[in-house]
């Protein structure tokens, strides 16, 4: 009679196995989601920050090579074109080029691109030129006393799922000294 009492608590204890699975997996998927949204979304941050990092970067590298030339700026500005995407481009608040010793001396560039320069105010002496803050032809590009440039991009963040918040604003700003045009004995 024994052997009867044990099959029938088996058969009961395998039953319960398969709603114990049921239930750890609502469980799980409720941790697990959120967990993967939080790395989507930390992925999407990281992957806009190297975006504005390295446009930043490679622009102030554009500027402080052309230094004193008229399209110095224009130049810096489309090389940011160029790295980012236009959903980026879309998002961009802000370019802000000036001179690091002396941030009055700048100019603050918004991206549009119903424009035919794409950038307001217009940089482009070929284009419709407006006179940016820190004149090229101003820069001390003299081998002794080099300025140096401070770029700054201001881009807009804009979270997938909400959880954290709407958005935030990512700021980069990457200095570089001029290069040298003028060598001096």
């Amino acid at each position: 009679m024994r052997r009867w009492g044990r099959r029938f608590e088996r058969r009961g204890l395998e039953r319960d196995g398969g709603a114990t699975l049921v239930e750890t997996s609502f469980v799980m998927a409720l941790l697990l989601i959120p967990l993967l949204l939080g790395i989507l979304e930390f992925g999407l941050l990281f992957k806009n920050w190297l975006t504005v990092s390295n446009a930043s970067r490679e622009a102030a590298n554009v500027i402080s090579a052309a230094a004193d030339n008229p399209i110095a700026d224009i130049a810096g500005l489309r090389v940011i074109e160029g790295r980012m995407t236009d959903d980026n481009l879309a998002n961009l608040q802000s370019v802000r080029i000036e001179n690091a010793a002396d941030p009055s001396a700048g100019t603050t560039y918004l991206y549009d691109a119903a424009v035919s320069c794409k950038w307001n105010p217009c940089p482009d002496p070929d284009g419709a030129y407006v006179q940016p803050g820190w004149m090229p032809s101003s820069r001390n590009v003299v081998f002794d006393n080099l300025d140096t440039v401070a770029v700054t991009l201001t881009f807009q963040h804009d979270y997938v799922t909400g959880i954290i918040g709407s958005s935030v604003d990512l700021t980069r700003t990457i200095t570089n000294r001029l290069e040298p045009q003028i060598f001096t004995p």
